[in-house]
């Protein structure tokens, strides 16, 4: 999502570079930039303390929260990060309605409802998509960080809290229940398996333990998928087999069946009740009891219809689609006027030149990496994470309409961070 927008700002005129966790702040105080677009609450308030007359965007990196710990909610909370605002660019309306509801006297006007850049990235991918019939691999999503995490810390540490020790019980029997299920695709089918861990796993473990765990008979039918974009891995799955994900929206959207695990697992009446929406996506999916009924779902595939009409009024809520405009097309639209608006109010302190800091950032990654090869499972960086290959694409059937956007007012040498 922020490569494509990257991609516009700098037809805009603007200069970008896309941060991390690891290097946010030491990119603000370097490069000062004019513009910091960020993705959650807490980063927007250290942006607004390190560059005090910067611009801070709000771009909404999920959509789906649980009201308990909704963005709204932390704001009602911290009402500072709020403030620290300049422009709020949300999924869907859900998220309008809830600061409305529980902040009534803060400002909103600075909250648009312009869904988001990856569903462009999505209907793209969804247009040039084989059949289902015609693909051959089935995706597995595993989530367990409990157990695989990405910094390598160990399960024990956190043993001694209640509900780690339940995370981790449940994290285990979890896993042995997909490997089950891996194990019978591979020897009563001819399908090939592709798994995508977790953001928060250590991939290597995938590579070292897993794969190898399946007996070197079926190594030519196993692969762990590490791509930036989940949408561009699920595009070329049969099936997925999953616990209760996000991911399910994308499923949904790509039109692929989502074979949820969780009465499996035994994890249903958890997840039916931590929010409404995973409620809903168990009653939207296919939810087998067993691994047999799984299994049989998978081979039935492609006659597994999709189309749910609480989900259609879901992503309507919650992702802001149909939206009639592609997202990234408003996201573009609404920054640039905001800097148009602003201009000559921006501060103006120099900073390293854009090509000494990518320079410098690379450096002080490669060493990150040469001390822990697990620093890219979490941390970005241009070098070390191919971009989805779609994305020329997307961003080349938005290229006149940006251009359109251009002729607002100039924005030569504005500097953003994303």
């Amino acid at each position: 999502m922020s490569a494509l927008v990257e991609m516009g700002l700098q037809q805009l005129g603007y200069e970008t570079f896309i941060c991390s966790v690891h290097n946010f702040q030491r990119t603000l105080r370097w490069w000062k930039p004019h513009v910091v677009i960020t993705q959650t609450a807490g980063s927007a308030h250290q942006a607004r303390e390190i560059l005090p007359g910067a611009l801070v965007v709000f771009l909404d990196a999920e959509g789906y929260q649980p009201e308990y710990n909704s963005w709204a909610t932390f704001w009602e909370k911290n009402q500072p990060y709020y403030d620290a605002l300049d422009l709020i660019l949300a999924w869907g309306p859900i998220l309008g309605d809830e600061v409305r509801r529980l902040m009534p006297t803060s400002d909103v006007s600075k909250l648009h409802v312009v869904s988001s850049p990856k569903f462009d990235l999505l209907e793209h991918m969804r247009k040039s998509a084989p059949p289902i019939s015609a693909r051959n691999s089935i995706g597995i999503i595993t989530r367990y960080p409990s157990i695989n995490n990405h910094e390598g810390v160990p399960a024990i540490r956190g043993l001694h809290v209640k509900s780690n020790l339940d995370s981790t019980i449940n994290s285990c029997l979890a896993y042995h229940a997909q490997h089950t299920i891996i194990s019978r695709i591979l020897r009563e089918t001819d399908f090939s398996i592709s798994i995508r861990p977790h953001p928060l796993e250590d991939i290597s473990s995938y590579h070292k333990y897993v794969i190898p765990s399946f007996g070197k008979e079926y190594s030519d039918r196993l692969s762990i998928d590490d791509s930036l974009d989940i949408s561009e891995w699920i595009i070329k799955q049969r099936a997925l087999v999953s616990p209760t994900s996000t991911a399910y929206v994308e499923a949904y959207l790509l039109n692929v069946p989502f074979i949820n695990v969780d009465r499996i697992t035994d994890m249903y009446e958890y997840n039916a009740v931590f929010a409404i929406v995973c409620r809903q996506w168990l009653e939207s999916a296919y939810v087998p009891n067993t691994i047999d009924e799984a299994i049989e779902l998978v081979r039935d595939a492609p006659n597994l219809s999709i189309r749910r009409p609480v989900m259609d009024q879901q992503i309507s809520d919650y992702c802001g689609l149909p939206c009639g405009r592609p997202s990234t097309l408003q996201v573009l639209e609404a920054i640039h006027r905001l800097v148009v608006q602003h201009g000559t109010k921006l501060h103006r302190e120099a900073g390293l030149p854009l090509a000494l800091l990518g320079f410098i950032d690379d450096l002080l990654y490669r060493r990150l990496m040469l001390r822990d090869r697990r620093h890219k499972n979490f941390h970005y960086n241009r070098n070390y994470h191919k971009l989805p290959r779609h994305i020329s694409a997307t961003f080349q059937e938005l290229q006149l309409e940006i251009r359109a956007i251009q002729a607002v007012a100039p924005s030569t040498a504005t500097s953003a961070a994303s």
